[in-house]
């Protein structure tokens, strides 16, 4: 990448003369990747996401570059630099191919530490070298060595991972414990927070995948001698490293070819951070599987380092042959009849599917290779692979490299002619005249590389016009930005003249190159031409992408714009410098737009943006202290109208507000605002001389407020006291008397029975609560009906309803309806009673079976065998006999009555306060008293029974306390 062209990238201009400095690479590299990885996020399509995440990777590429050219402190010319990175992309297994990864991640989403952060208070970072679904790595510098590294870090969420952290802890400091010449060096592994990174030297030159593309695309395939170089080295290097580990990823993508040809073989123990298995179902098959041993793409845990003797003879037959070899593969001697059947045969030996079948170790798979083309096993030869020393033709001032590759290029959509490839083979001139030879390959690679870019473009506008279909048919908030996109493309760069320029320079330097006998100076001018034409499509491409993201920045300064204008006209203040500063940035930006320039237009839009935001801010801050005066004159006012106060002069506050406004319109906001400040506090000043008298007036209003204050509690006290003698005769109308049973203690239960329920006998202390002086009768329960409370309205059997207690009604008719009501209607608190109040109520304070006595006698109470002067084949009204000590009627017969208690057998751990027993079997409920069907046994005080929660009887009712 060229300097110039990587200026541009990061929007720095192309000026090359121009100096930068690292703090201003950084900078801009940071709000390329901070808007670019935006435009990841929120893209609405798949193509566009691709194109964002291309654009991210030529910015990081750039930074690269321009850090290189600095580092150098040389004037080195690079108009024509090759497309090896400058600063190696130091790789990863888990970059990009690997599909190594525990969850997924999205490339171009992960936030990487900002350029300048300094890690561990050591490692400052310069740059993004890559990143991937495990982690991403850094360019850095180390304070204390003084030195460039780069730093692998490991992804956030994977450090809080347990597995994955303790594995990249595990396999990083084993690398590190790795030291080989033909193996990465690790330096360490650290951990800062929820950083975990290990650190590691900073490569020079490519990786051996880029190179066999290089090749490939020159059609100019590796030689014996140049695979077993490679061969070797990596035999050495797997030789010491599997006295320790197995690597496990062996690939093109890890191997890496420095400045001098010298192998480096990376990333060991990275590609184990997950199984075999998952990282064939996470797509690692795409890049790797491949390389992988049959046992590594089974699954199988019995993984030795016979698997990277497979993946190593995987890649010699690529070398050699061009391509992997994949089911019934050719032996190497029967695709090329040049390579010895010794190398071919140890080539197929390390491919075999059993790893039994194949070369024991490294060492000896080197000893197969060197012994069977007849060479030593110490081979270190690798000249064939060094970056070449560079020339410059005659007349030219730049720097012309040898290229790896000579592209073929075909017409895509612009004016390129079939065949040309061909005439410029056939009028080569001899093998001897180097530099020609070298300048026709850079033709071939800059021809193919301006295929690449104008193809690039040509998809970039058909995608545009996909996109723009598919926003126009869903009605996409992102249709207008692509409307914009595509008008400014057809207008400006696809109608426009660039093209055809572009077009004729590419036909004159094609004309050039096949001229017959073609000598030094015209294969050079036929470089520079297509330099200028490859110039050119990289602009157009950077134009196009310009143009996609220029309604963002446009629509953001325009509406800074909007807002700034109409609070000015609002407000009535005049342009501040700022003010015309971002007016006239912004009219810039228009006209750059309007001329086709989009990178330049998007950069100035985004520069006038804050400064349209920050002149609204000044003009704001100068409101703010406008409010602050006329709130603090308008504070004084209220207080003198509010107290009935002398007025104070006001006239020099006034005049410093009429200053501010006048200022203001003269576009003077730091002294408008000055001026502002200075009538409030003169305002305020006057207000707090008012203080005393002010102070003197609310004593006063304060003692009157007190003396009203006492009166309206008066009042409301007394209201209170009215409305709850309301509620207590309100009450009384509706249940009747209430009796205050006194606290007291008693023995609860009976030995006189023959069953266990009425033991054993207990001792119960209870408080004071009052309890209704008769059984509800009918009359009580059919106004709950009239009333809407009741929904069921119980028979009477025909033996009237009125005063006679209510029955044909069950627990939840009585909890669900009747009291419900009751306790809504009177505003106090009613329930049944529990079965300890109900014993103690009835025995009012004896210890007899009936609360007059061990006999029934006669007319006492209403039951079979009471010798009641009413019928005793069915209720008798109540209150018809006397009342117990207490003062309640009816509590032995007439009819059972409905406690709270769930039913238990007998009394063993039953609650000794007189609360309601809430365990047992509780969809029975306890009654007591006996009623008007009963012999008189069961009207003793200590007699109970149970029913189920709905049943009715004619013999059941029930009365109510308050208060529980």
């Amino acid at each position: 990448m060229e300097l110039s062209q990587a200026r541009q990238y990061l929007s720095l201009g192309s000026d090359q003369s121009a100096p930068l400095s690292n703090d201003e690479i950084n900078e801009a590299l940071t709000k390329q990747q901070m808007m670019l990885r935006e435009k990841i996020e929120t893209a609405p399509t798949k193509a566009l996401v691709d194109k964002y995440q291309q654009r991210l990777n030529d910015a990081e590429k750039a930074a690269r570059v321009l850090r290189a050219s600095l580092a150098d402190n040389a004037a080195k010319p690079s108009a024509l630099a090759t497309e090896s990175p400058s600063i190696s992309q130091t790789m990863m297994a888990d970059m990009p191919l690997s599909g190594t990864q525990f969850s997924s991640v999205s490339q171009g989403t992960v936030n990487t530490l900002r350029a300048g952060y300094e890690l561990a208070g050591r490692y400052r970072i310069e740059g993004v070298l890559g990143q991937g679904g495990m982690g991403v790595v850094y360019q850095a510098f180390d304070n204390i060595k003084e030195q460039s590294i780069a730093i692998k870090t490991l992804l956030p969420h994977l450090v809080n991972n347990p597995k994955a952290l303790s594995r990249f802890m595990d396999e990083a400091k084993l690398s590190s414990q790795l030291s080989h010449p033909n193996i990465v060096n690790v330096f360490d592994v650290q951990q800062q927070g929820d950083q975990v990174f290990l650190t590691m030297e900073l490569l020079e030159g490519q990786d051996l995948r880029a190179l066999i593309e290089a090749r490939q695309a020159a059609n100019v395939p590796f030689d014996v001698d140049e695979a077993m170089n490679i061969a070797n080295s990596l035999c050495d290097a797997l030789s010491y490293a599997h006295k320790q580990t197995v690597h496990r990823d062996i690939k093109p993508e890890n191997i890496w070819l420095d400045e001098e040809g010298e192998v480096k073989l990376m990333d060991f123990g990275i590609a184990r951070v997950m199984s075999n298995t998952q990282r064939t179902q996470t797509g690692a098959a795409t890049g790797t599987a491949y390389y992988m041993a049959p046992e590594q793409l089974k699954g199988t845990s019995k993984v030795d380092q016979r698997a990277d003797i497979y993946a190593l003879g995987v890649m010699l037959y690529e070398l050699l042959s061009g391509d992997v070899p994949t089911g019934r593969f050719k032996s190497l001697t029967e695709l090329n009849d040049q390579i010895p059947q010794g190398l071919s045969d140890a080539v197929d030996k390390a491919l075999e599917t059993k790893a039994e079948d194949r070369p024991s170790d490294a060492a000896e798979l080197k000893l197969a290779l060197a012994t069977t083309i007849g060479i030593k096993s110490n081979i270190s030869n690798t000249s064939n692979l060094k970056t070449q020393p560079t020339t410059y033709p005659k007349g030219s001032n730049k720097l012309v490299p040898i290229a790896l590759s000579l592209a073929v290029m075909a017409g895509s959509g612009f004016a390129y002619q079939q065949g040309w490839l061909d005439s410029i083979i056939a009028d080569l001139t001899p093998v001897d005249k180097a530099l020609i030879a070298e300048h026709q390959a850079q033709a071939g690679r800059l021809q193919g590389e301006i295929k690449t870019i104008a193809r690039r473009f040509d998809n970039g506008v058909r995608d545009l016009t996909s996109d723009l279909r598919d926003a126009e048919r869903n009605n996409s908030n992102n249709l207008e930005p692509l409307r914009l996109a595509q008008r400014l493309t057809k207008d400006y760069l696809v109608d426009g003249n660039l093209i055809p320029e572009l077009e004729g320079k590419l036909a004159q330097a094609q004309t050039l190159l096949r001229t017959q006998n073609l000598n030094e100076q015209q294969s050079a001018q036929a470089l520079l031409l297509l330099e200028e034409v490859k110039a050119g499509y990289q602009n157009l491409w950077q134009e196009f992408n310009a143009s996609k993201s220029l309604y963002a920045s446009q629509t953001k300064a325009t509406s800074a714009k909007a807002q700034l204008e109409a609070y000015l006209a609002k407000q009535g203040y005049g342009q501040s410098e700022k003010v015309k500063q971002g007016l006239s940035a912004y009219q810039l930006a228009l006209k750059a737009r309007s001329e086709g320039h989009f990178t330049q237009a998007n950069k100035v839009f985004s520069e006038s943006e804050p400064l349209l935001v920050q002149a609204l801010l000044q003009t704001k801050l100068i409101s703010a202290e406008k409010i602050k005066a006329e709130e603090a004159q308008a504070a004084l006012l209220a207080a003198i109208k509010k107290y009935s106060l002398q007025s104070p002069e006001q006239t020099e506050a006034n005049t410093l507000q009429t200053k501010g406004q006048s200022l203001a319109k003269q576009g003077l906001y730091s002294e408008a605002k000055q001026s502002y400040s200075q009538a409030a506090q003169h305002y305020q000043q006057l207000l707090n001389g008012l203080s005393g008298d002010i102070a003197n007036v609310e004593a006063q209003w304060a003692k009157a407020a007190k003396a009203a204050k006492a009166a309206k509690a008066a009042i409301e006290k007394a209201a209170r006291e009215k409305a709850a003698r309301e509620k207590a005769a309100k009450a009384v109308r509706l249940v009747g008397k209430l009796v205050t049973i006194p606290a007291g203690s008693f023995r609860m239960g009976s030995n006189d029975s023959q069953v266990d329920d009425e033991k054993p006998v207990h001792r119960v202390t209870l408080k004071s609560f009052k309890m209704m002086e008769h059984e509800v009768t009918f009359a009580q329960w059919d106004a709950c009906v009239a009333a809407g409370g009741c929904s069921h309205r119980p028979d009477d059997q025909n033996w009237g309803r009125g005063s006679r207690p209510v029955i044909n009604v069950s627990y939840k008719d009585i909890t669900q309806q009747f009291i419900p009501w009751l306790n809504k209607t009177t505003g106090l608190k009613f329930s049944l009673p529990s079965e300890a109040q109900w014993e103690y109520a009835a025995r009012a304070g004896s210890q007899s079976k009936y609360s007059w006595g061990n006999s029934i006698g006669s007319n006492r109470a209403n039951c079979d065998g009471c010798g009641s002067r009413w019928d005793d084949s069915k209720t008798a009204p109540v209150k018809s006999f006397s009342a117990n000590r207490f003062g309640l009627y009816d509590m032995h017969g007439n009819v059972w009555e409905w406690t709270q208690d769930c039913w238990n057998d007998n009394y063993h751990g039953a609650p000794g306060n007189g609360n309601a027993w809430k365990s047992g079997e509780c969809e029975r409920r306890v009654l007591r008293g006996g009623s008007w069907y009963s012999v008189p046994s069961y009207l003793r005080s200590a007699p109970r029974s149970y029913y189920s929660l709905g049943i009715r009887f004619n013999s059941f009712g029930f009365r109510l306390v308050q208060g529980q």
